[in-house]
């Protein structure tokens, strides 16, 4: 991967936990996307901690609203 493609994936990575922190959601395509591209930074930087810590918040969230529907809410 090119420097644009880790510019790019270092970009969508950072607005996907900007959006967690200033909403508390991300949908499903947006999360994908964050996905995708930590695989392209842990492909080009390997696998660090900080990339894992994001990876792990990334897999584990669940919107408010998904909570709810989980525990026979709503």
């Amino acid at each position: 991967m090119g420097p644009s493609g880790v510019s790019a994936a270092t970009i969508v990575v950072g607005a996907a936990v900007t959006l967690l922190r200033l909403s508390g959601r991300i949908d499903p395509p947006g999360r994908a996307a964050a996905l995708h591209s930590l695989a392209v930074l842990e492909g080009t930087y390997s696998r660090t901690p900080e990339l894992e810590r994001q990876r792990l918040d990334l897999e584990t969230w669940h919107n408010p609203d998904e909570a709810a529907d989980d525990k026979g809410g709503r």
